[in-house]
């Protein structure tokens, strides 16, 4: 089952950005001694996935090795006090 879909950072980083700053941001390259890499180039393969399910955590029994693996199977992310 299918419960979200994963969705490429570069494309979710330039949402984040007006039109006008995109070229600059794919054509960035790092300050380091690699300066051939562009941001586009470095990230073209990464995706996001961001968690669609919270469950409230009532007690710590949750959070114990035999549920958590159902939570993470899921994508569910705890909402604890």
């Amino acid at each position: 089952m299918i419960f979200h879909t994963p969705i490429e950072l570069i494309d979710f980083i330039l949402t984040l950005a007006p039109d006008r700053f995109h070229e600059k941001i794919l054509q960035a390259k790092p300050t380091s001694e690699d300066m051939t890499t562009t941001f586009q180039n470095a990230l073209r393969d990464a995706y996001l996935n961001f968690t669609t399910h919270f469950q409230l955590a009532g007690d710590f029994d949750i959070v114990k090795h035999d549920h958590i693996w159902k939570a993470l199977r899921r994508s569910i992310a705890f909402q604890s006090r």
